[in-house]
C-alpha cells in the first residue's frame, strides 16, 4: 500500500469559519478523551484556541490499494507551539491525580505517533 500527503492550505484558528472552528475544538476534545481519558470542555479548548490563534493544516491523504486511490481530507492542529504544550502539560497534571497510569499512556501515544521518525529518541 502507498501513502502520499498533499497539504492544501494552512490556516490560523481565527480565520476559521464558525462550523470548522467547533470542528477543529470537538476533534481535539475526543482525542483527548478516547487518547489521555482527559475531559475538557469545548469552551476551554475554544478559548485555548482562540488565545494562541492555532495553526490548522489542512492536507489530503492519498492511499493506494491494489491500483486504486483513496483520497481522505483530514485536518490536524499546529502542536509545535510551546503554549499548547504548557496546555496540555496542565490537563495531563489534573488528570495524574487521578490516573497513574497516564504518563504510560503519553509515552504509547508518542510512540505511536512518531513511529519511523527520528523525533522521538531514547538515550
Amino acid at each position: 500500500m502507498k501513502t502520499h500527503e498533499r497539504i492544501v492550505k494552512i490556516v490560523p484558528f481565527n480565520e476559521l469559519a464558525d462550523p470548522v472552528k467547533e470542528k477543529v475544538v470537538s476533534t481535539f476534545r475526543s482525542w483527548l478523551n478516547d487518547v489521555y481519558k482527559i475531559l475538557v470542555t469545548k469552551a476551554q479548548i475554544g478559548q485555548m484556541f482562540h488565545e494562541l490563534n492555532t495553526l490548522v493544516e489542512f492536507f489530503v491523504l492519498t492511499e493506494g490499494v491494489n491500483g486504486s486511490a483513496v483520497h481522505k481530507r483530514l485536518f490536524r492542529v499546529d502542536d509545535t507551539d510551546q503554549r499548547l504544550a504548557k496546555f496540555l502539560a496542565e490537563q495531563f497534571a489534573i488528570s495524574s491525580i487521578g490516573d497513574p497510569q497516564i504518563q504510560d499512556k503519553i509515552l504509547m501515544n508518542m510512540i505511536k505517533r512518531n513511529e519511523g521518525d527520528a523525533r522521538l529518541k531514547f538515550k
